[in-house]
């Protein structure tokens, strides 16, 4: 009856919010990954803000973002 009902309810927004953390986690993923690219090729911070609009100090902080998520996912 209800219980039933209201438990796959809870199961069915853990799912959502799950996938929706995947999500966010993979465009982390990506970004931080582009950025590293650039870094690697010697690409400049300026330009780099330029072409991701993200600087030297939102880099980092999505690197913690990533961090966190990775660390919410594991548990």
């Amino acid at each position: 009856g209800e219980i039933v009902t209201y438990a796959q309810q809870l199961l069915s927004e853990g799912e959502r919010k799950g996938k929706l953390e995947g999500k966010l986690e993979g465009k982390l993923e990506e970004r931080i990954a582009l950025i590293n690219g650039f870094l690697r090729a010697g690409v400049s911070w300026s330009t780099i803000t330029e072409a991701t609009g993200v600087d030297q100090m939102q880099f980092e902080e999505l690197q913690k973002q990533l961090a966190q998520l990775a660390a919410q996912t594991a548990t």
